[in-house]
């Protein structure tokens, strides 16, 4: 009887870590999952400002030849 309720205990102990270590892993995997999807928003943002800032660039950039081009056509006549 009581190697019975031992026993019992001991099965109860194996599967409670069991079950522990199964909720730590899922647990670790959504910590993860959510890092990756942090630095996948991250590395969108980044992407997204730079195009932006490429395309502010290349407008001031025409914006200069645009004037230079300008200022040179009333000196050739």
């Amino acid at each position: 009887m009581f190697k019975a309720i031992f026993s019992l205990f001991k099965s109860i102990i194996v599967l409670t870590k069991a079950f522990c270590s199964i909720v730590f892993i899922l647990f670790s995997v959504v910590c993860n999952l959510t890092k990756a999807l942090g630095n996948v928003c991250s590395a969108l943002f980044i992407r997204h400002k730079g195009k932006k800032e490429i395309e502010r660039m290349k407008n001031e950039l025409e914006n200069e030849e645009r004037e230079q081009r300008l200022d040179k056509k009333p000196s050739q006549e």
